[in-house]
């Protein structure tokens, strides 16, 4: 709050310096012929007198109507042992301002004197007259009204000047709290004011300073010249400028400069106004490095990239590559609809509008890719891939559709091309299976029209033998031709296949040997299952020609095939009669096959023929 001296009391009499003659005067005389003789005087000029006689009697008058007094007329001696007029208007004085004019005899020095130090606007001498004390009257109102107006006028300014003191203290605080760099200059364009300085100055270092003694060259004559044409013409000027710093680095500002105008209505001055721009410029010269970069992209990039707006359902963003792959011009690719757009898909691939809808309404941040085909201008189809992706405002909600598209055309005729290969080359494998199963079937029928015409048991028997090891390679593309395999077969089904062709040939009708099995089913490359298969075939063979004489008891032979890990195992074991280590060492065409065809696979043999017969083929897998 801003505080003003205090103000006395006024009386309403006085105007403008011009004596109201109807004010009240209060007349302070112990002598009652003087007292009558200056009323008398006073009331002739038309004043209204109030009469006492004491300096206590005058203090009460006024404490009990000051606005009622105009004009105190004051005596000086009131009696022995009285207060003196002195006394009492220092008394009146101290409370209210009410003009004094001090009447006496007295014309010594040190009287007049002391009535100097008291704010009086006279001093009359007792008997100099009627005409000098209207007058002297007079003169007290006129120099009382003249003080009263001085007085207003220094309380006027005092509260000038602390409103000016009060807005400029308010203004500085709302500048200090914004950005805006804040400057006062004179017509010299000398800094008067400075808030928020910029660019490593201070106000110190600016007040009283031209843009020349704390800028740069460049700088400083660049914003003279600017703010001499502001002085110049009148008139503000806004403008965007970029200075170097104390600090070495260039910032950005963006402000006007207004001129101030004196009371003549000529420029003694300008006010500026400057923010600080420098991260805006640096973030926009960012985005448009990102722009540039983002256009080169869409420039040079063979795929097609697009951007279909939800809300418009349009395309806006076409690039060079998008209209390279359809043939349509980007004004033409522009003015394409969603829905028109759809509807040159393949009609067999119109999965893609579902899946594009389901895309949008379930909101999916993941892209979303398909492959289809779409009818380009010059009428044909063609296969794109398309991996679109939904861009989300601020508050999560899809607005747009962001595409990248890639004509894939060739892929697809040589991916039909390979398919087709592919699908030829196994028809020609399958066939030739076929044939070389077929070729396989032959030879043992031949040696098996030939078997019945051989002379000895002997030779019938190893005939026998080879149509058995035949049949073991034919049963492998047998299983290749049923399953459509190429170089792997089910072991455990093909030792089955071949457990029941055995079975056929030599169990069939017997109640003394039966073949029981317990086979995993693993994959494996067809080389090894031929090795494999054979091996089977020959302890197999043995074990029933050979390990069951007689119909003693019931012969059984077990045939096992368990994988561990990596490796497997295969074993056959039967409760026949076994080998006798002669034999054993003597060894035929059958074991010696199976060991050769064992380390052909990398496997190890075991055999034990002590009491019945088990052998061990331990193999390991790819």
């Amino acid at each position: 709050m801003v505080n003003f001296p205090a103000v006395k009391y006024l009386p309403a009499h006085k105007l403008e310096g011009k004596v109201n003659k109807s004010a009240s005067i209060l007349l302070v005389e112990d002598v009652a012929l003087i007292a009558a003789s200056e009323a008398k005087t006073l009331r002739n000029e038309g004043y209204a007198v109030i009469l006492v006689f004491s300096g206590e009697e005058a203090f009460e008058k006024v404490e009990a109507a000051p606005g009622a007094i105009s004009l105190i007329l004051m005596d000086i001696d009131l009696g022995p042992g009285k207060m003196d007029g002195i006394q009492t208007a220092e008394r009146i004085l101290k409370k209210y301002d009410i003009p004094i004019v001090f009447v006496s005899s007295h014309t010594e020095s040190e009287i007049v004197e002391k009535t100097e130090q008291i704010l009086s606007y006279g001093y009359v001498v007792k008997g100099s007259g009627s005409s000098v004390l209207a007058a002297s009257v007079k003169m007290a109102f006129k120099l009382h009204a003249a003080h009263l107006a001085l007085q207003q006028e220094v309380v006027e300014r005092k509260r000038a000047d602390e409103s000016r003191k009060a807005s400029e203290a308010i203004f500085r605080l709302i500048a200090s709290r914004t950005p805006d760099h804040i400057v006062v200059q004179d017509r010299e364009l000398r800094y008067l004011y400075v808030v928020n300085p910029q660019l490593g100055l201070t106000e110190q270092g600016m007040l009283g300073k031209t843009d020349r003694d704390i800028l740069p060259g460049e700088d400083a004559e660049y914003l003279t010249r600017i703010k001499r044409q502001v002085l110049e013409i009148g008139q503000p000027i806004q403008l965007e400028v970029s200075l170097d710093s104390l600090t070495g680095k260039k910032e950005y500002f963006d402000g006007s400069f207004i001129p101030k105008f004196d009371s003549a209505g000529a420029a003694d001055g300008l006010i500026g106004y400057f923010r600080n721009i420098t991260e805006r410029k640096q973030s926009e010269e960012t985005l448009r490095k990102k722009d540039e970069l983002m256009q080169m992209v869409l420039d040079n990039s063979r795929d097609g990239i697009n951007l279909l707006d939800l809300k418009k359902g349009r395309y806006t963003l076409m690039s060079p590559g998008q209209v390279a792959l359809t043939g349509f011009s980007a004004e033409e690719m522009n003015n394409f609809s969603d829905a028109e757009a759809l509807e040159r898909v393949h009609p067999d691939d119109r999965e893609i509008s579902a899946g594009q809808k389901k895309l949008i309404a379930e909101g999916e941040k993941q892209p979303w890719i398909t492959e289809y085909r779409w009818r380009v201008k010059s009428g044909e189809y063609r296969w794109f891939s398309d991996s679109r992706k939904l861009v989300h405002d601020q508050l999560g909600q899809p607005i747009a559709l962001v595409g990248v598209s890639r004509d894939i055309t060739e892929r697809k005729q040589a991916e039909e091309t390979l398919r087709q290969a592919l699908a030829d080359k196994d028809k020609l494998m399958r066939e030739l299976q076929h044939r070389v199963k077929n070729s396989l079937n032959m030879v043992a029928s031949l040696l098996g029209l030939e078997e019945s015409n051989l002379p000895d048991e002997r030779t019938r028997l190893i005939f026998a033998n080879i149509k058995n090891r035949i049949h073991t390679i034919s049963s492998v593309y047998d299983q290749l031709y049923r399953t459509g395999g190429i170089d792997r077969i089910n072991l455990g089904e093909y030792i089955q296949q071949l457990v029941n062709g055995l079975s056929q040939s030599y169990v069939a009708g017997s109640n003394t040997v039966s073949i029981q099995t317990q086979l995993e089913e693993i994959q494996i490359d067809v080389q090894q299952a031929l090795s494999l298969g054979i091996i089977v075939n020959e302890l197999v063979t043995n074990a029933l020609k050979y390990a069951f004489p007689t119909s003693e008891k019931p012969g059984v032979i077990c045939i096992g095939l368990e994988r561990a890990e990596n490796n497997a195992s295969l074993t056959v074991v039967d409760n026949g009669v076994g080998i006798s280590p002669e034999k054993l060492k003597a060894g035929g065409l059958g074991l010696v096959l199976v060991k050769m065809l064992t380390r052909q696979i990398g496997g190890e043999f075991e055999f034990d023929c002590q009491s019945g017969c088990a052998a061990r083929v331990s193999f390991g897998l790819d």
